[in-house]
């Protein structure tokens, strides 16, 4: 995530570039799946994405097949064939029910924690990392004297959002020229009105600096509790892979400016 100043802004302004961010991409996010394949002894040793995993099964996405369906369905003896064991699907964003609206007052954004704490030095700056989305499916084929395999599903539920909170540091890059990143080019009309702001200030957007979130460094400072999930294979999983597919998301998706 950037900012178009030379000294780090404050954390408000930060926090609030942010939910503005969200707030514009709602919706707008991809979704990002991963998968988990076991080994012979029956633990998640390899990762494939959706591509893989649909070129292997004849295009059997598990999350396209209904909780609670029948282990012996053709879909789910796909999966079963090819060992899939756990599948994560992501999507970054605003969790459900924390936006509060209240008759008359502007709506309140309600999270356990701030989306971003700074602390005493660029490389000490907390990061929250929030979905408005997120399932686990766990896969457990039969075994021994169970003749019945089981498929659990487990989503983030309204007002209980899952989130990791890493640590990250900020490093400062030269802001890029006409602000061409996949965000601005989903929202022209706020690219627009930054662009005239920037060329009032220096008649280039490039002389600037920016301060950009370190995400593909970020490392998890806490181990993360997923409400609601009691299985936990799932949770390993989820929590193993929420933090790279999070920052692969952002990264992609190109980064929004949060302060000017």
């Amino acid at each position: 995530m950037a900012t178009t100043s030379s000294f780090q802004p404050p954390q408000e302004s930060i926090n609030a570039g942010l939910v503005q961010y969200f707030q514009n991409t709602n919706g707008k996010q991809p979704i990002t799946y991963l998968f988990y394949l076991a080994d012979k002894d029956g633990n998640p040793a390899t990762q494939i994405l959706l591509a893989d995993l649909l070129k292997q099964t004849g295009n059997v996405n598990p999350f396209d097949i209904p909780d609670g369906t029948d282990y012996r369905d053709a879909r789910v003896q796909k999966l079963a064939e090819v060992r899939f064991i756990c599948g994560i699907k992501l999507e970054m964003g605003i969790p459900p029910g924390c936006v509060v609206n209240t008759p008359n007052k502007t709506p309140q954004l309600q999270l356990p924690q701030p989306i971003v704490t700074l602390g005493t030095t660029s490389e000490s700056v907390l990061f929250n990392m929030y979905c408005s989305s997120v399932t686990v499916i766990e896969n457990s084929p039969p075994t021994g004297f169970a003749t019945q395999g089981s498929r659990k599903w487990f989503s983030q539920q309204p007002w209980r959002p899952w989130y990791v909170q890493t640590r990250t540091n900020l490093m400062t890059t030269d802001l890029i020229k006409d602000l061409k990143t996949p965000y601005f080019d989903n929202n022209p009309e706020e690219r627009d009105a930054l662009l005239a702001r920037l060329n009032n200030i220096s008649g280039s957007a490039s002389s600037l600096q920016q301060l950009i979130f370190n995400l593909d460094g970020a490392v998890a400072q806490t181990t993360p509790k997923f409400d609601g999930v009691d299985d936990s294979a799932a949770e390993y999983m989820l929590g193993m892979s929420f933090v790279k597919l999070w920052a692969t998301v952002a990264k992609e998706r190109g980064s929004p400016l949060i302060g000017t």
